[in-house]
């Protein structure tokens, strides 16, 4: 009696069928005989046969919603590839401008978009995906699915955060635009390694070397926004490198989702490291002609991170949201969102177009709430109100039973998306402020590198948490992680004479 099991096969192989029945005459087939099917219904059905004699029929019923979904979906990519050519279009104008009406360090640091925008979107291409990439190879590997899944996340995350102070030191010491283009090298030879190998313990390798350039990369671009930027205009200066990391975000996540559906992850991985590339080569040509400051820079070095490491108001911003935030990026949506999302049937485009609203949220929000932070002064109040909505959004895997999990998942997406763009350019601008002696480079070091240790614990803890939970319960509980995170950082401040100011300048 395996004709059930064979046709749920056939049926979990071939979306665009509803129903096979098998309908023996004896009565003793291997699937009990389909309810009669109304004459309106296209039914396909094949007789069998043996010895000369009809001994019953098989019914197959396609699924008449299956061409409906398949032309939602193919309006949904080209929706999504109208987005993405409109935003690539933008920013070529935008570069082309930046290069023709400004000079000076202005020039310099908006001669920065094109190059930084193709350098991230060469990472954003992959996150819709790597998580199922990561997946294929746990077998391999030796070592489980939700381990397979998470070390290479993890692996990333700690050479991030392992090269953070380095490059902020060589971002000081060799220039910002040496710094990036060696960053851009480093990470297009990870991805190339990445497509080639097919040995799970080769690709932990390539994708540090992939962490190691991105790190570079993006130290160096934050250190010339701080050098045009004063504390008047810092969390806006700050905002449009959150903005540029949010549009390529946009694009690389859809775009990579429906490349990766019609080409294969390999092919996606060679095209991010050609876009790694292109940065290097616009970046070279772009800063050609651009006369190198003679001002002298302090450098940075890693001695100057044990007084920021010693700021107890420091720490307390660092533990109370930079920490909880990334947890709930990284555990929540780098990982438990394609896995959630397959789960329920989402495709590879689908799950792109998911991850893609956050960084749209993000995009939308930022904005204002550095305007907001700027003109009103209290970047603590936008930190707390962030990470409440972090928070619970979380707490949405609560309702998965009542929303479906999927449904919960796409709440928590809205809720991370709203929530780290109310905070971040704000959380930026307070640790600066709160850094009571060293340089802005030394505080972007400290925090961008305490920041990856929650990206490091986000991806793990919920490799963990799915031995024993589900998805949602996973999800509810990197919630918590972030409603405590900031209560501790409001009783924190409020508990003491000198705890965080809600007014910058306040005593």
């Amino acid at each position: 009696m395996g004709a059930s099991a064979y046709f749920a096969e056939v049926l979990a192989h071939n979306p665009d069928l509803a129903r096979i029945s098998l309908n023996l005459a004896r009565g003793d087939g291997g699937q009990p005989a389909a309810p009669s099917t109304p004459a309106s219904d296209p039914v396909s059905k094949v007789a069998i046969h043996a010895g000369g004699v009809v001994i019953g029929e098989l019914s197959v019923m396609p699924d008449q919603a299956f061409v409906e979904r398949a032309l939602w979906a193919i309006a949904a990519d080209v929706a999504v590839v109208l987005l993405v050519t409109i935003l690539v279009f933008r920013e070529l104008l935008a570069s082309l401008v930046a290069q023709r009406g400004v000079a000076g360090a202005v020039s310099s640091a908006q001669s920065l978009r094109l190059p930084l925008f193709l350098f991230i979107l060469s990472e954003e291409l992959t996150r819709a995906f790597l998580p199922l990439f990561f997946s294929d190879f746990a077998a391999a590997g030796g070592v489980t699915h939700s381990t397979a899944v998470s070390l290479p996340i993890a692996v990333y995350m700690v050479f991030f955060a392992l090269t953070t102070p380095y490059a902020g030191g060589w971002a000081d010491r060799y220039g910002p635009r040496r710094v990036f283009a060696l960053g851009a090298l480093l990470a297009a030879s990870g991805f190339v390694w990445m497509a080639l190998t097919g040995h799970y313990w080769s690709l932990l390798a390539a994708r540090a070397l992939c962490a190691t350039g991105y790190a570079l990369g993006t130290m160096a671009c934050q250190r010339q926004i701080i050098a045009t930027t004063s504390g008047e205009n810092r969390a806006r200066g700050l905002a449009l490198f959150v903005a540029a990391v949010s549009i390529a975000a946009i694009c690389g996540t859809s775009i990579g989702g429906v490349l990766a559906e019609r080409l294969g992850y390999r092919a996606v991985l060679v095209i991010s490291a050609f876009a790694a590339v292109s940065g290097f080569v616009i970046f070279a040509v772009s800063q050609r002609n651009l006369a190198t400051s003679s001002a002298p820079q302090a450098n940075f070095r890693l001695a100057d991170l044990k007084p920021l490491l010693r700021n107890r108001r420091f720490m307390s911003l660092m533990l109370g949201a930079a920490i909880p935030a990334k947890i709930s990026l990284a555990g929540f949506l780098f990982f438990l969102t394609p896995l959630g999302l397959q789960a329920a049937d989402y495709s590879p485009a689908a799950i792109g177009r998911a991850i893609m609203l956050y960084y749209i949220l993000l995009t939308l929000s930022n904005p204002l709430a550095s305007y907001l932070s700027d003109r009103w002064q209290r970047h603590l109040s936008l930190v707390l109100g962030g990470m409440l909505l972090i928070g619970l959004g979380g707490l949405a895997g609560l309702a998965s039973n009542i929303l479906s999990p999927a449904l919960s998942i796409w709440f928590g997406i809205i809720a991370l998306g709203l929530g780290t763009g109310i905070s971040a350019a704000p959380m930026q601008a307070l640790a600066i402020e709160l850094a009571d002696a060293g340089s802005a480079t030394s505080v972007l070091v400290a925090l961008r590198t305490l920041e990856r240790m929650g990206s490091v614990i986000g991806p793990l803890l919920a490799g963990v948490l799915l031995t024993w939970l589900p998805a949602s319960g996973a999800m509810v509980v990197i919630g918590c992680c972030a409603l405590l995170g900031m209560f501790l950082l409001f009783g924190l401040g409020r508990a003491r004479p000198d705890g965080l100011p809600l007014r910058v300048g306040q005593t």
